[in-house]
């Protein structure tokens, strides 16, 4: 009966559209999935979008989650994942599901499927959660109490009262930014600037230095926000 509602979850849903991310059971079962304690290790597909993908996955979980063998955690297709095409019939689905983005959480396996064409999508998933370490808050906190501060003292040395308008300003700015929380990477620039600085790609300045900095430091939204 259980396979037969998870088969037909996915019938009902529209055909194949590449701006849906699906969830099975549910996006409850994905937060409890992040929160629930479990270590957890990631095994990606072969092919270079399964694998840039999986490195995402792995990075981003870590801020959530300890590594370690209690779930596994599978990124790619079927025709792309050995691991993944043996424990399919877990789902009770057809194999080319596993094409369309979707989160599917099991007792001891989690699956983010998609192909090259939609697999960017399970960032959607992490987006509305954020996780920084305290090492990055110290470094935002005295990046942002120090320049502030060193900028105001450089402009009271050239106005009486350009060095409050500056203030002013960084005070608007911080509203702003902490009125737009949560912070979400648009779509357009996810699926071409972020998808080739995980790829590695050349194709653009901008994608290279942001590959450059994921490498040295993590392919995460939290990382774009410190970089910011």
């Amino acid at each position: 009966m259980k396979k037969f509602l998870i088969i037909m979850l996915f019938l009902m849903l529209p055909l194949a559209s590449a701006s849906q991310l699906e969830f099975y059971p549910n996006k409850n079962a994905f937060e409890e999935f992040l929160s629930d304690g479990r270590t957890y290790y990631v095994i990606s597909g072969e092919s270079e979008y399964s694998q840039a993908w999986g490195w995402y996955v792995d990075e981003k979980l870590s801020r959530f989650k300890d590594r370690g063998s209690e779930v596994l955690v599978l990124v790619g297709n079927v025709y792309d994942n050995p691991e993944m095409k043996k424990l399919w019939n877990l789902t009770g689905l057809p194999p080319e599901v596993s094409l369309k983005p979707s989160i599917i959480v099991l007792n001891e396996v989690v699956f983010f499927t998609g192909d090259e064409k939609s697999i960017y999508l399970i960032e959607k998933a992490f987006s509305p959660y954020y996780r920084f370490r305290s090492g990055e808050i110290y470094i935002l906190l005295s990046v942002g109490i120090f320049l502030p501060l060193f900028f105001a003292f450089l402009f009271s040395r050239h106005g009486t009262y350009a060095h409050f308008f500056y203030l002013l300003v960084v005070s608007l700015f911080a509203l702003w930014i902490l009125n737009s929380i949560p912070f979400t990477i648009e779509e357009s620039f996810l699926r071409t600037t972020f998808q080739n600085a995980l790829l590695g790609s050349k194709d653009s300045l901008l994608s290279f230095a942001l590959s450059s900095y994921f490498h040295l430091y993590s392919p995460t939204e939290e990382a774009l926000l410190v970089l910011h």
